[in-house]
């Protein structure tokens, strides 16, 4: 995934991440499955003006992102 496949969002935006036990089986090659959705929020967060990053899993975690932040 190229962050330059990602449009830019504006505004506000909430990114989940799901990260649970369910998520845990493999995916195309090497990733998991939730590895490859923690990849594709953590390429929306950086695309955002206003991300929040929360991730679901065994618990609940808010990430903080800086805007433009390298991918």
């Amino acid at each position: 995934m190229s962050p330059a496949n990602v449009p830019a969002l504006t505004g506000r935006t909430l990114v989940v991440v799901d990260r649970g036990d369910l998520m845990a089986g493999p995916a195309d090659g090497p990733l998991t499955r939730a590895d490859a959705a923690s990849v594709a929020g953590a390429a929306l967060a950086c695309r955002a003006a206003h991300a929040r990053v929360v991730v679901l899993g065994a618990g609940e975690v808010s990430v903080r992102v800086r805007p433009g932040w390298p991918f």
